[in-house]
């Protein structure tokens, strides 16, 4: 986008993101100083516990951050809590320097985890949580399995006991925090002892709430790269799902500077970037790296957006029944350079396991017969095994031979 330009070209803007999110690796992106470069840029990535060739957040961060483990992100969470397990989009990890600027998101949160009490006549949770607050002090921190008071509940979502229901309220409102995980359970203690010193409120005031919506606007754009004001994926989440309002507050970042707006080539919706992210757009662009994406990446958030501007539909159907699925359970797409080129589902992996099995592969129209794509990818399942700790890749000789 030159000077006196407001209209960029699908391949612009496919490259534009892809630079933007570091998955061209002309960042340079390693280690726990690259992951928090990137958490920088995008304020947060998604969690969610599934894991069948490691969790969103990690397959996220696999696909931009050179040489990347797990216990990378366990770290900055748990030792150096750099970064911090909480509400945003969803469940979502987020920097710890915005602990106090989420502040209203967790209040919204909290009034959302009692309505959902309401609704599934758990109030009584409510009067636990004096008793859940002196068992931490007294026992230090605890898990759900610590805690069984109040019957359990049938139905697949939402804590099944009172004592869970209390804990799970206490963490929105931001009393407790994550102190670890085993597996996918969370640790709770109280957030005084994990972020001694944290300011836990920030824009405070006449003009509070006015001013957070601005910042978690510009913020929620900055985590997709560039956005349009439409409802989707990438607007889910309290306070951002109101286009109207939403678009009042994009017009006063606009006034302000503080946003650009523009046009991509054959799509007649206006999109939205950072002005601070324009610059993105000159930059070098490095061809042809293959990566394995998560599904729930922030790429990805807007599932329309994604079939606009890349000519890919992708839909995550692990909560689909089987028969309904046109893929697989969980399937990774797999993006070349700009484009992407096909998506693959991995059988279950478990640490320790020797061998990363691919049960399915599907290339997308008019990929797969390049040899240079082929050496890419063949460098991507090396780079992906490594992650995991496969010493080996099976089931993807018809892919690479």
């Amino acid at each position: 986008m030159t000077a006196g330009s407001n209209c960029i070209s699908k391949e612009e803007a496919r490259r534009f993101l892809v630079k933007y999110h570091g998955l061209d690796g002309g960042q340079g992106l390693s280690g726990k100083d690259g992951i928090m470069r990137f958490m920088n840029r995008v304020g947060c990535i998604q969690y969610d516990p599934l894991n069948v060739a490691g969790r969103n957040a990690d397959l996220v961060l696999q696909s931009r951050i050179v040489g990347y483990r797990p216990r990378l992100l366990e770290e900055l969470l748990y030792t150096a809590r750099s970064l911090v397990d909480g509400y945003d989009k969803m469940m979502c990890i987020y920097r710890t320097e915005d602990f106090g600027r989420m502040a209203w998101v967790r209040k919204a949160a909290a009034g959302g985890a009692a309505a959902v009490m309401r609704r599934r006549g758990q109030t009584e949770a409510l009067e636990l949580l004096d008793v859940i607050r002196e068992d931490i002090r007294r026992n230090g921190p605890a898990q759900a399995k610590d805690f069984s008071i109040g019957c359990n509940l049938e139905g697949r979502w939402g804590p099944k006991k009172l004592s869970s229901a209390a804990l799970d309220y206490l963490y929105c409102t931001g009393e407790l925090s994550v102190a670890g995980k085993t597996g996918a359970q969370k640790i709770f203690d109280f957030t005084e002892n994990l972020l001694p010193g944290i300011r836990t409120e920030e824009f405070q005031g006449e003009d509070g709430e006015a001013a957070f919506f601005r910042w978690y606007v510009k913020r929620r754009i900055g985590s997709v790269g560039m956005l349009w004001n439409k409802n989707g994926g990438a607007w889910l989440g309290h306070f951002v799902s109101d286009r109207e309002r939403r678009g009042a507050c994009i017009r006063q970042l606009l006034d302000r500077g503080e946003l650009r707006e523009f046009r991509v080539e054959g799509i007649e919706e206006p999109f939205y970037m950072r002005t601070e992210d324009a610059d993105v757009l000159n930059r070098p662009f490095q061809e042809g790296r293959t990566v394995f994406m998560a599904p729930l990446d922030n790429l990805l958030w807007d599932r329309e957006m994604l079939r606009m501007l890349f000519d890919f539909t992708y839909s995550w159907e692990v909560y689909l029944p089987a028969d309904k699925r046109k893929f697989g359970y969980y399937v990774l797409p797999v993006l070349y350079g700009s484009r992407f080129a096909g998506r693959f589902e991995p059988e279950q992996y478990r640490q320790g396991d020797s061998v990363l099995r691919i049960k399915n592969w599907w290339w997308e129209e008019g990929c797969g017969g390049d040899m240079d794509m082929r050496e890419s990818l063949a460098d991507a399942w090396k780079r992906f095994g490594a992650y995991l700790g496969a010493e080996r890749t099976e089931g993807t000789v018809q892919v690479i031979k």
